[in-house]
């Protein structure tokens, strides 16, 4: 399989180098943050896996990023 790249949506960072595939396979999962105000936001990043397309960002809290 090729290497496939993908856009994290701008001004987030990456949490984790190894994200996550669904069980199967049609998702894949990155745990981002965003520092804004003095504080970091987090949100977790679904990939379609067709064409590595972003479909959506959903908030996080801190104790499930420290657990990813």
């Amino acid at each position: 399989m090729p290497v496939q790249r993908i856009t994290l949506p701008r001004s987030y960072e990456a949490i984790d180098v190894y994200p996550t595939y669904s069980a199967d396979g049609m998702a894949l999962y990155i745990p981002v943050r965003q520092y804004a105000d003095g504080d970091y936001r987090y949100q977790l990043c679904e990939y379609e896996t067709e064409s590595y397309s972003l479909v959506k960002m959903e908030p996080m809290r801190k104790s499930d990023v420290d657990h990813w």
